[in-house]
């Protein structure tokens, strides 16, 4: 008699500052779902990431940020390397928060077409601590 193995991937959640969940770290991903008409910067476009959630994302071994539009089903998907290299900083009343121009991020479709890729750049290869 064979016994099946499974592997399963510790799934962490990640806090708002006020305690409450705004996504997931599973397989190395940070994972987190907005709406993009009530949560995208409008000027200058981007996406922004709470600093305290970047922190507990990387201290659970992410690697890449995905932002889903729940409204669209689009995602939006960036290494953190890369988000660290260009991200800018705001804090618009809701503490302080990373963004990334929406150039910045590959978006895929509801189907997982992509649908834009970022500027073709040197990024690198090694982990970077995360030094925000």
């Amino acid at each position: 008699m064979q016994t099946q193995h499974t592997t399963q991937t510790k799934t962490n959640q990640i806090y708002s500052e006020s305690g409450k969940v705004i996504g997931s770290v599973n397989g190395g991903v940070f994972r987190k779902s907005i709406a993009f008409s009530r949560h995208a910067l409008r000027r200058p476009p981007a996406l922004a990431v709470d600093e305290c959630a970047l922190l507990q994302a990387r201290e659970a071994g992410a690697v890449e940020i995905r932002i889903r539009d729940s409204e669209s089903g689009k995602v939006y998907s960036c290494p953190i390397p890369l988000f660290k290299e260009h991200a800018f900083i705001l804090d618009r009343g809701f503490g302080k928060q990373y963004a990334l121009l929406l150039s910045w991020w590959t978006i895929r479709d509801g189907e997982g077409l992509t649908l834009q890729r970022p500027p073709v750049e040197r990024v690198k290869v090694e982990q970077l601590a995360m030094g925000f």
